[in-house]
Order: C-alpha cells, then sequence, then structure tokens
C-alpha cells in the first residue's frame, strides 16, 4: 500500500462480510509524500493521526490533520498524503463493498 521509504507499515486487521476492511498503520519521515491509490467503486477511506501532523485526503480538497485528528473521504478519490516536519504516525481503514455498488446511489 504504502512506497519503500515508509519506515513501517502493518495491517492490523482485514475482515469479510458487506464490506471488506482493511485496518493499517504506518509511520511517515518528516516531509515525506505519498500518493495514494484509487480504491473500488463505493470505498471510503477512514485516516485517524496517532501523531505528528499531516497534510492528507482528496488531491482537490487536502486537510491538515494534528494528532488525533479523523479524516473521512471517498476512497475512489485521487488522494495523497504528506507527513509534517516530525514525521507522521496514521492508522487508515479502508471500507470497500464486497458487492457492485449502484453508481447512481454511490
Amino acid at each position: 500500500m504504502f512506497d519503500s521509504a515508509v519506515q513501517a507499515h502493518q495491517v492490523l486487521h482485514r475482515p469479510s462480510g458487506a464490506f471488506a476492511i482493511e485496518m493499517s498503520r504506518a509511520w511517515f519521515p518528516p516531509g515525506h509524500h505519498f500518493e495514494g491509490i484509487p480504491h473500488a467503486q463505493g470505498s471510503v477511506e477512514y485516516l485517524f493521526l496517532v501523531s505528528g501532523t499531516v497534510t492528507a485526503g482528496p488531491t482537490s480538497a487536502q486537510s491538515t490533520l494534528a494528532a488525533s485528528d479523523l479524516l473521512i473521504f471517498p476512497g475512489t478519490a485521487p488522494h495523497g498524503y504528506t507527513a509534517g516536519d516530525e514525521g507522521a504516525e496514521i492508522v487508515t481503514i479502508i471500507a470497500t463493498p464486497n458487492r457492485p455498488v449502484n453508481p447512481i446511489s454511490a
């Protein structure tokens, strides 16, 4: 999911059901930028910042987060993450439907 400059990455949980949920934890070095890969139609990404600062979210509307902030955005959108001067520790949860999504209602 993340590139080689990310110091560590650990998938914490990946259950199945109506949605497949992937939960990951990552540590970004200071100033590191990562372009996320858009996920399947109907996906939602939850980003929780554990420590540090990060500017993240959809490329067209990024937000700067501080420790304990939560950002929720459509996983289908092009998105990215840029760690602040002290780096960042994040937890992401990606919820992806296990069934086709009607694009009119998504």
